[in-house]
């Protein structure tokens, strides 16, 4: 024990002997660093950073990498994907035992990747994959990028986590000076974690030095997101408009005063959209259930489906439409006029548009900002205000103990829903009817029976095997989200071979593709139907047929191939939601059910129940999976893993049926 102790003690003497001093490239490699050596206790693995150094100054941005090699699998923590539009220079050197040394800088080692790719444009990376590497080496790097007081090009915010994927023995971040107008000091958030064995502050009004040693390997757990584990140690820069508060509540004021008040704009209106309103306003007030006076919550979801039928958001325009709304749309303040005219606006305009007319029906609402990045949570200690996503707003209608919350700029949800990733966030409400006051509030989640999922099967069993099925599916929620934003923005033609081909690979090769169609137009208020017909001719296990009863439907739940324990972090699945399947088939006289397969499981993350039944020649099959909640603690992660144990069950389930008999 004494002697492993010596060993570390002189491991971690390296790092530490030289805390005030920057690593310069080229020097003689320590002895010591080839006495770094795996050791999963500890969490060396694979690969270590002896030295991680960046330093942030001015116009440029200098990174240092010293990297001990230890496994074949190591090898990718010397291969690094960089933006070629920021990098100034590159060099490095691959260090063997026996001195041998293998230069290299740009050119032939890089090789072009798409690192981006969207419907209007992409980016383009290049991947460093230095030659000469082998499983027990040392890598040394060192590269310069263009910076603006520390940030990249064209950067308004950068998240430094203190964590990497491989043991670090040394990390620094040194942010050499401040530039007061660009990026003063009160535009750097840090926070180190409880967890790190050893770390160190110097902070002047002109420069912050921060250092960390001894720093385990992040865990990548299953579900998790990049900023969600409580205790994660991390450096935030950013710009922002608003300088010189030193309360972050004066911060949130004067931002709700000065940027959302200037996103608030005013239309100012329009005879369609006057004729329109008046219409309106009279079917609201010969209901009382829906009077904007008596009831605001369900005239405001009652405004919101009047307005998507009657205009188009062009996020949902098919590929001629946005070819045309391209060449005529026009870069200045939103015309309500042409948007009636066009029947179409943008998700922007159309979110003005909604927002006008409940100040219009008299009804007061108030606007949800939550964090722009789905994998990362809104802060408001932080003080960065650009985390929030100030052109896609939630907007609250409040009635005593009632709300409602509604999206208007997606168009794809029916009124009264919002997206899964924005559910169960931190969000800044901002009240424009009280002088633009603001709270911190957590948004609502949902339960399962917004998103759901239902596929119908209606099948018959030929006497000689061939069973022929025709299929519908429609789905609310996220799920008709993800049929309309798939498929619509395609030409007849794509859309057409893009849905042949989805479901003849989610069928397999065994079937026979007959016909597949995609109706329902794209808006909330008509859903996206899938009809589809196929056959095949099954083959018999000695004297009876194993049928798999819903062949295409998916339940897009997969256990993960490793599992931690002792997680802190929440688990983030992508949605809740209810998927059923029911089956219909006829058989021929005679032919039974084989067995009754019946069963139900439950626990607290959600429920899956199989059942089989048959009356005279019709056999019915369901499936039904729930997930109750797409937010769940971390002490749920073993009744997660039991619950996804079962989905798989309920995917690969058959049932038989019998000729003659049972």
């Amino acid at each position: 024990m004494f002697r492993s102790l010596f060993f570390l003690w002189c491991v971690f003497t390296l790092p530490l002997a030289v805390l005030a001093k920057v690593p310069q490239y080229g020097e003689p490699i320590p002895a010591q660093a080839w006495e770094v050596e795996s050791d999963p206790a500890r969490g060396i693995q694979d690969a270590a950073y002896l030295e991680h150094y960046t330093q942030l100054k001015g116009a440029k941005a200098r990174h240092y990498r010293l990297i001990r090699i230890l496994s074949e699998e190591g090898k990718k923590a010397a291969a690094f994907a960089i933006n070629r539009k920021i990098i100034l220079k590159m060099r490095g050197r691959v260090i063997e035992r026996d001195g041998t040394v293998t230069p290299f800088e740009r050119g032939e080692d890089f090789v072009d990747i798409t690192t981006y790719r969207w419907r209007f444009f992409k980016d383009r990376s290049r991947l460093l994959i230095p030659p000469g590497l082998s499983d027990d080496c040392i890598v040394e790097l060192e590269w310069e990028t263009r910076a603006n007081s520390g940030l990249e090009k064209d950067r308004w915010a950068a998240y430094s986590f203190i964590r990497e994927p491989y043991f670090c023995l040394r990390k620094v971040i040194d942010i050499s000076e401040f530039h007061t107008k660009i990026l003063p000091r009160t535009c750097i958030y840090y926070r180190p974690s409880p967890t790190l064995n050893a770390s160190q502050v110097k902070s002047s009004n002109t420069a912050l030095y921060l250092e960390y040693s001894e720093v385990e390997p992040y865990r990548v757990h299953p579900f998790a997101g990049d900023l969600m584990e409580p205790n994660a140690a991390y450096v935030l820069m950013f710009r922002t408009y608003f300088q010189g508060y030193e309360k972050a509540d004066d911060l949130w004021s004067r931002y709700c005063k000065s940027s959302v008040r200037n996103y608030y704009w005013k239309f100012q209106g329009s005879s369609s959209h006057r004729a329109w309103l008046k219409t309106l306003r009279a079917d609201l007030e010969a209901n009382p259930a829906t009077h904007p006076k008596k009831n605001p919550v369900a005239a405001a979801k009652h405004t919101l489906e009047a307005l998507q039928q009657r205009i188009s958001t062009t996020a949902l325009l098919t590929a001629d439409e946005l070819e045309e709304h391209r060449d005529t749309r026009t870069r200045f303040v939103p015309n309500m006029e042409r948007n009636f005219r066009d029947g179409r606006a943008t998700p922007k305009a159309f979110t003005g548009i909604y927002l006008h007319t409940l100040r219009s029906l008299g009804i007061k609402e108030k606007l949800i900002f939550t964090s722009r990045d789905p994998r990362v949570p809104f802060n408001p200690a932080e003080r960065y205000t650009g985390a929030l996503d100030l052109y896609r707003p939630l907007v609250l209608v409040e009635q005593g103990d009632q709300s409602a919350v509604f999206c208007p700029w997606q168009s794809a949800l029916a009124a009264g829903q919002y997206p899964s990733n924005m559910q169960g966030r931190l969000g800044l409400i901002v009240d424009p009817h009280d002088r633009w006051r603001h709270r911190f509030e957590v948004t609502p989640v949902y339960g399962p029976e917004t998103n759901l999922s239902q596929t119908t099967y209606q099948g018959s069993l030929a006497e000689d095997g061939t069973l022929r099925f025709q299929l519908k599916k429609i789905g609310t929620g996220n799920f008709n989200k993800t049929q309309t934003q798939r498929y619509y923005s395609m030409t007849d033609e794509e859309r057409e071979r893009q849905l042949r081909e989805t479901w003849q690979w989610r069928l397999g090769q065994e079937y026979q593709l007959n016909d597949v169609q995609l109706d329902g137009h794209h808006d909330a208020n008509q859903l996206a139907v899938v009809n589809l017909s196929a056959q095949r001719r099954l083959k018999p296990s000695a004297d009876w047929l194993p049928i798999t009863p819903f062949p295409g439907s998916r339940i897009d739940l997969h256990s993960p191939a490793q599992w931690y324990e002792n997680r802190t972090v929440p688990i983030l699945l992508e949605q809740s939601f209810r998927h059923v399947d029911t089956l219909i088939l006829k058989v021929p006289t005679d032919w039974q059910l084989r067995g009754r397969p019946r069963w139900q499981k439950t626990n607290q993350v959600g429920s899956v129940t199989f059942l089989a039944t048959q009356d005279g020649d019709t056999v019915t099959v369901q499936r039904a999976v729930t997930l109750t909640s797409h937010i769940l603690e971390a002490e749920k992660q073993e009744q997660l893993r039991l619950f996804l144990a079962w989905v798989e069950e309920v995917s690969i389930q058959q049932i038989g049926v019998l000729k003659g008999g049972a």
